[in-house]
């Protein structure tokens, strides 16, 4: 699995998003991470994980994202306001 770490960017869909430490470290312990990307502006964040890291010897492939990194446009789902049909309308 590849792991974004960051608590403000959205990931790509094939990233999973881990907004905090701890749902970082969860990830890596588990041992499945192959890949782990840490914000570049978020050292507080990322201190913890990458300490963890290399007193695990961990395997995962650690990278820093570029600050405008991420989906340009949110993946959250939008849907258009709908108008309800005035005969469904309770009066």
């Amino acid at each position: 699995m590849k792991v974004w770490l960051d608590a403000k960017l959205e990931p790509e869909v094939q990233w999973v998003w881990a907004k905090t430490a701890h749902c970082a470290l969860t990830l890596l312990k588990g041992g499945c991470v192959e890949r782990i990307s840490l914000a570049p502006d978020q050292s507080e964040l990322t201190a913890e994980v990458t300490d963890w890291m290399i007193a695990s010897d961990s395997p995962a492939h650690c990278t820093v994202h570029p600050v405008d990194g991420g989906v340009k446009v949110s993946r959250l789902l939008r849907i258009p306001p709908q108008k309800i049909p005035a005969d469904r309308v309770a009066s």
